[in-house]
């Protein structure tokens, strides 16, 4: 497979890459998304997501150097420039192969496979990608709107779309609050019966999310095929974490870290743990956004006496502070 890394020998391959939209399917972490390569050899990758953000990596044919955000109205909500050999891609006619420091794995390679070709006569600059950004989410808003006034069973898709959102938000909580247990780790590194506290705390609430997600998730593949199944969505009770009283604390900054997560690592996949250098950035980033928005009391600390003062202290709600 030849791999367009400045390779004199595939010159021609360059040339007859230029001016193209790609179709890529994969990596998994990323889906389907369209590739845009111009005359002059600049590339644009075009990355949906399911919150109706566009993300926009712009580079050459050999690697990414700028990583835009967009929010679901259109307007630009973030400008990143990445690194060298942050995200590299090596494109053939056939398939793309990505690697890098900001993928999951600095040391593994990702594959995508090219479903379809088309001309591309366009120029990637601003105004194409504002412009770019504004059809791709009126073609999401066609998607959703023909879905919903499909006839019978629309409303039953409401339901199940709505139920499918509840059921992302609780996985977006549960993500957070490992999140703050990454931010305990680290304040906590050399008191270990209090992180061990934490931990637990943490864990209680993690375990019993899961649990009620897993059941979740069953239950709307059961009523996507069998209507019946409906009713059970409705009945379908969460456990009482979002919105619960004594816990607002703690659900505020697990969504302060999500969102400045996804803001400074929006490319990688949350299943994969961050480096060392990746963890003080994110808590140092989070506690900037919490102190500025006062939403959370992150500037107490916790200092119990003993392990048992830690864990009643955790088991009336308040918020574990475990901010760097």
């Amino acid at each position: 497979m030849g791999f367009l890394l400045g390779d004199k020998d595939v010159g021609g391959k360059r040339r007859g890459l230029r001016s193209k939209c790609l179709t890529i399917e994969g990596p998994e972490f990323w889906g389907r998304f369209e590739l845009y390569i111009d005359r002059d050899e600049k590339v644009a990758l075009v990355l949906p997501k399911m919150d109706r953000s566009i993300h926009v990596l712009l580079g050459t044919l050999s690697e990414a150097s700028v990583h835009l955000t967009f929010g679901d109205s259109g307007e630009r909500t973030s400008a990143v420039n990445i690194g060298a050999g942050g995200i590299r891609w090596a494109i053939t006619p056939s398939d793309i192969v990505f690697s890098g420091t900001q993928l999951p794995d600095v040391q593994a390679s990702y594959q995508g496979q090219v479903l379809g070709t088309a001309r591309f006569k366009g120029r990637i600059e601003p105004n194409w990608v504002a412009q770019r950004v504004k059809e791709r989410l009126g073609l999401m808003d066609e998607r959703s709107a023909g879905e919903r006034g499909s006839g019978q069973g629309a409303d039953a898709k409401e339901r199940l779309q709505q139920f499918a959102f509840l059921v992302r938000r609780y996985e977006n909580h549960v993500f957070g609050v490992r999140l703050l247990v990454v931010a305990c780790e680290l304040k906590f590194a050399h008191q270990a019966d209090i992180l061990e506290v934490m931990r637990e705390t943490y864990q209680a609430v993690i375990d019993r999310e899961e649990t009620a997600i897993s059941s979740a998730k069953a239950l709307l593949q059961q009523a996507r095929l069998d209507p019946h199944r409906l009713a059970d969505v409705s009945r379908f009770q969460f456990p009482p974490v979002l919105g619960a009283s004594g816990l607002d604390d703690m659900t505020l900054q697990a969504e302060a870290y999500v969102k400045v997560y996804d803001r400074l690592f929006a490319v990688r996949h949350k299943a994969f743990s961050l480096p060392q250098k990746d963890r003080l950035r994110l808590v140092r980033a989070a506690q900037r956004e919490l102190s500025a928005e006062s939403q959370a009391p992150v500037a107490n600390e916790v200092k119990p006496k003993n392990k048992r003062s830690a864990s009643s202290k955790s088991k009336t709600g308040k918020t574990l502070d475990c901010q760097v």
